[in-house]
């Protein structure tokens, strides 16, 4: 179904407005080549054929032409996210994300989800990030001239109808976010607690995704306008349209909604330097929703997509993903030590955090289970991973790369992440590629490179009330202590 037209308001711009979209837009002609990934010239790694372009006012524009099914994705990433937030003022990343649905000058009020809604659209979301903000929405393909002039006039005129009203309820909204999703959620707060007590105080990593919550309370009006002023503009934004739509048709409805936004200048990012510990920190954390006692172990690793990063993945695979993984088998299955393990890296533009993680059966010191999980770091320096391993390691990344391209918009993220983090689109074979290149002897290299046990960090979580064995040392200097905040229960 088509909306009525939409009454635009007269323009006091000095430049020329976008245009509003038509009550009948016609549908895009279709490509007749798939996006699919296709093996490059030696049949060896696939590809992603695409067409990126970069208008005069520095928005980067990339088409993935698909015409398998009639539906096409505008995936919107600004450069902008919990790294760039200034300092005392962590949250106004996702203060900002929110405030993209409530409005713009054009399209007042919360229209933008009732928009796509009503035409359709299958998908619609966003969210704040450590690097990036983004925004999708996935449409029927006639539909897509809409999501482009809704993208485009919130780029440029957010702001313009914001309230400080509108801003201290999204930081309520936020607040019942952060409280649902950590604070009210066993071992919620332990990630919380453990990035605080390995982060430097001045790092933006260390405020976590929804910030430091007294920080938040005090966001205003003119710290959003601040942050949207220096970070949301089409010179610091990526525009993918993925789906059913020739490159052509999609340059030129991006030139008709984009092309008169102005090249406004954005900040420039500042240099933070990779994070390290020199000596073992450890935190302890009394968590009233807790009934068993969790142990994490975090390292710092390569940042996304860099030398070594790959080498720290495929480990974190053979050590906890899976019934097969070595920290299933030993503290699950032979020791008894746990009832479950999982492991995970955290892969951000300044550090990955690597984080071994078990839940400790009860009655069990936690401090075996954490000479358990040592141990198996230790055995990879005289057992490091074989070649059979790390062959089947290898093929369990590429199927999962592979598998999340099959669908428009699994494409549209994937080449915003390579945009961003890699800073090539094509980045595919050269990401395949950095599995293939993993050894036995580079995984060696990057355990002695960053899993040592002068580099780890410790998390114990324990039920409120728990008895500890004993007491927990003092970080390191450089390191900063965890905010009393982070510690529950008492």
């Amino acid at each position: 179904m088509l909306l009525a037209p939409l009454a635009l308001a007269a323009f006091s711009s000095a430049f020329t407005p976008v245009e509003a979209p038509p009550s009948t837009p016609e549908a895009p002609a279709t490509s007749a080549a798939p996006a699919e990934p296709a093996a490059d010239a030696d049949g060896a790694l696939p590809t992603i054929p695409f067409d990126r372009t970069t208008l005069d006012n520095g928005l980067t524009l990339i088409v993935l032409s698909d015409s398998h099914l009639p539906v096409v994705c505008v995936d919107v990433w600004y450069r902008a996210g919990v790294f760039d937030e200034e300092r005392g003022k962590s949250g106004v990343a996702r203060v900002l994300e929110h405030l993209m649905y409530q409005g713009s000058k054009h399209s007042p009020g919360d229209n933008h989800v009732k928009l796509l809604e009503g035409v359709g659209a299958s998908a619609i979301g966003g969210g704040a990030s450590f690097d990036y903000t983004s925004f999708y929405a996935c449409m029927p393909k006639n539909e897509v001239e809409l999501a482009l002039w809704l993208e485009a006039d919130r780029m440029a005129w957010v702001m313009d109808v914001v309230e400080a009203s509108t801003v201290e309820e999204q930081r309520r909204i936020i607040a019942n976010e952060r409280r649902s999703q950590v604070d009210e959620v066993p071992h919620g707060t332990a990630r919380e607690a453990l990035w605080q007590a390995i982060f430097p105080a001045d790092h933006p990593y260390r405020s976590g995704l929804f910030g430091v919550p007294t920080e938040l309370d005090k966001a205003s009006l003119a710290d959003a306008q601040s942050f949207y002023d220096r970070h949301y503009a089409p010179g610091n934004a990526t525009l993918v349209i993925s789906g059913d739509i020739t490159a052509d048709d999609a340059k030129k409805l991006t030139d008709k909604y984009f092309r008169t936004l102005p090249k406004a200048a954005t900040a420039s990012k500042r240099s933070v330097a990779m994070p390290k510990l020199g000596a073992e920190v450890r935190v302890d954390v009394e968590d009233r929703r807790s009934q068993l006692i969790v142990v994490t172990v975090a390292f710092f690793c390569p940042p996304a997509f860099q030398n070594g990063s790959a080498d720290i993945e495929v480990l974190a695979h053979l050590l906890g993903d899976g019934n097969a993984s070595r920290l299933h088998q030993a503290l699950v299955v032979d020791g008894k030590l746990a009832q479950s393990v999982r492991a995970d890296v955290v892969a951000t533009g300044n550090v990955s955090v690597l984080e071994l993680e078990a839940v400790v059966r009860s009655g069990v010191n936690p401090d075996d289970v954490l000479n358990a999980i040592q141990a198996q770091l230790d055995l990879l320096q005289d057992l490091p991973p074989s070649a059979e391993e790390l062959a089947r390691a290898v093929a369990t990344f590429e199927a999962r790369r592979l598998s999340s391209l099959q669908s428009p918009l699994g494409r549209a993220e994937q080449l915003q992440a390579y945009q961003l983090f890699a800073g090539d689109a094509g980045f595919l074979p050269k990401d395949l590629a950095r599995y293939r290149a993993v050894t036995p002897d580079s995984t060696l290299a990057a355990v002695n490179g960053f899993l040592t046990k002068e580099r780890r960090a410790v998390a114990v979580v324990r039920p409120a009330g728990a008895a500890h064995t004993d007491a927990p040392p003092a970080p390191p200097a450089d390191a900063a202590a965890p905010a009393p905040a982070a510690k529950e229960g008492g």
